[in-house]
């Protein structure tokens, strides 16, 4: 294969340092911030609201592997646990080294989002300003680590929607830092798309970020408290395995109901880790459903849901690890690789498998989805009107 083909690694994550929000948050959160403390007998714990989490088991435990797929910690049974710096790459928390790491898979530019920071905003009570000092923290964190080489390292910034705050001033910063990319705002009342929300989805749309809908960070809009696992009792680990990426589908159906696509023109959306193999039958089943809703005046959707996912180029889908791609060829133009690095069972070579999993498309689908089409979509520019 061609090794001068552009790969970029549309969804790589990066691992938060036990210290990042004593060190970046504003000193008044200093004392009660979320942490990490040392438990040597049962794994360093994430402490959340002041308490263990309940969603993160563990935070590290053993060495981390050289050259094989990282583990899960949370499944560990040992009779000691190593602290949770000690059980990270360094290619996770240090640029340099995830530079280095980069060169070594041929990746050109990697899209890193967070780890911890996909869990914690779910799972905490406190109140709105705790939520957005910690976000703020995180952010110039991020920033800074990608400063080391900003045109391959690329931060994802995160966000919020709240209630009766001034929710575009972070849009603001982000923008005066040189971040391209946010994440999905946490939005714990509702919907983020709601109509009260215009002022934020009027900034986004004025700064052009591309939001990203990513694997538990992203709402199902079910009448259940935010955080929660669908499932009934007796529903086990595969049960939810498998259905953890409904909220990707039900969120990208919420968006396009929204009419957010078409009121801000200028937003690009991701959909990450939910694979990409629902989206044909999902698209026919929206429309199925617009044309019905359409005849009977209950629709107010200006454009079938295919046609603006399809005929335009504001929606990436991060494909999965074996997936089949021949019932996706009409959507290869919105498909991206991710690795995932370094959560666990991710491969260690995944380029490399990547590369194989991809050697019998068409050199021109190939390149596409190992790198063109991200950096397209990531460079492109609409001009003002």
């Amino acid at each position: 294969m061609d090794q001068e083909i552009t790969v970029i690694d549309a969804d790589g994550h990066i691992m938060e340092p036990s210290n990042l929000w004593k060190e970046w948050i504003d000193p008044k959160f200093r004392d009660n911030c979320i942490h990490v403390i040392r438990d040597k007998k049962d794994g360093d714990k994430f402490i959340v609201d002041g308490v263990p989490s309940v969603k993160i088991r563990r935070l590290g435990g053993i060495a981390p592997p050289l050259n094989k797929n990282t583990v899960n910690w949370n499944f560990l049974e040992l009779a000691s646990y190593i602290p949770y710096m000690e059980s990270l790459l360094e290619a996770s928390y240090i640029p340099e080294k995830r530079l280095t790491w980069m060169d070594e898979q041929s990746i050109c530019e990697s899209w890193l989002f967070p780890s911890l920071g996909l869990i914690w905003p779910q799972e905490t009570k406190a109140d709105d300003e705790y939520v957005y000092k910690h976000m703020v923290a995180y952010n110039r964190w991020i920033h800074n680590f990608c400063l080391v080489n900003s045109d391959r390292l690329i931060p994802v910034g995160q966000t919020y929607i709240f209630p009766d705050h001034d929710n575009v001033a972070q849009l603001e910063l982000l923008s005066e830092m040189d971040f391209r990319h946010i994440m999905l705002p946490v939005c714990r009342t509702g919907s983020c798309f709601a109509n009260g929300y215009k002022r934020f989805w009027s900034a986004v749309n004025e700064h052009q970020f591309i939001v990203h809908m990513h694997k538990a960070a992203i709402p199902n809009f079910l009448n259940i408290e935010i955080g929660t696992r669908v499932g009934a009792y007796g529903t086990g680990l595969f049960f939810s395995h498998v259905n953890d990426i409904l909220p990707g589908i039900m969120c990208l159906v919420g968006l396009l109901d929204s009419l957010i696509p078409e009121k801000y023109p200028k937003i690009r959306f991701t959909v990450l880790e939910c694979n990409a193999g629902w989206v044909p039958s999902w698209l026919e089943r929206m429309d199925e459903s617009y044309e019905i809703l359409k005849t009977n005046g209950r629709c107010n959707m200006i454009r079938k849901p295919s046609e603006v996912i399809l005929q335009s180029d504001r929606f990436l889908f991060g494909i999965g690890f074996e997936e089949n791609l021949s019932p996706l060829s009409e959507i290869t133009d919105k498909l991206v690789i991710a690795t995932d690095f370094p959560h666990p069972d991710c491969p260690i070579d995944s380029i490399a498998q990547w590369r194989f999993l991809l050697d019998e498309l068409p050199e021109g689908d190939r390149s596409a989805i190992l790198g063109s089409n991200a950096r397209r979509f990531s460079t492109q520019h609409f001009n003002e009107k």
